[in-house]
């Protein structure tokens, strides 16, 4: 249980860089 946790974490923040991307596929990466 504790191991799954960062791993929530960086789905949250993926999603949430998804978001802020607008509506893409999730094969094209985020711009950095």
């Amino acid at each position: 249980m504790v191991r799954a946790i960062p791993a929530i974490a960086v789905l949250l923040i993926a999603v949430m860089l998804l978001f802020m991307q607008g509506n893409r596929p999730f094969m094209v990466p985020p711009g950095f």
